[in-house]
């Protein structure tokens, strides 16, 4: 086969047999393809598929729109108390005085943390009341306390 490849490409440049001896030891390396890849090429367009319009937009219809909501980095927590108690003595031997008391409380807080930043912050309030058979109303309770604490990592 590589002989007859030869002789065609010698007939090709116009060698005769006599010079084909000179001319193959000339050369070095002879490709020879037998087969060339074709080339394509893909069609390139736009796929126009027909599409039933009622379907579509009855279930657009129902769909609700989902906003962007910006992420907040805090947390917040909200907590309020209201105690009530209440002392009565019916036929009581050993003595003490009717009382009615109530503490009212507030606790919040809100802290922050992306990244590498933490701040925590907290508030509590406390204030309570006694009022006692015979005697005027006394504060029983009452506090405030504020805590702030920040971090870097």
């Amino acid at each position: 086969m590589r002989l007859r490849a030869l002789d065609t490409l010698a007939q090709g440049l116009g060698v005769t047999k006599e010079t084909q001896q000179d001319t193959v030891q000339r050369l070095d390396t002879i490709v020879i393809r037998l087969s060339q890849p074709m080339a394509y090429t893909r069609s390139q367009g736009a796929a126009i598929k027909p599409v039933d319009t009622r379907s579509v937009t009855g279930s657009n219809i129902q769909e609700k729109i989902k906003r962007f909501h910006m992420p907040s980095f805090w947390t917040k927590t909200n907590r309020a108390t209201i105690n009530l108690n209440e002392v009565a003595f019916v036929n009581w031997n050993a003595g003490g005085n009717n009382s009615v008391s109530g503490i009212m409380s507030l606790h919040s807080e809100r802290n922050y943390k992306f990244r590498y930043v933490q701040w925590n912050n907290s508030l509590d309030f406390r204030y309570g009341l006694n009022a006692q058979e015979g005697q005027t109303i006394r504060k029983t309770d009452d506090q405030i306390r504020f805590s702030s604490t920040f971090g870097h990592r």
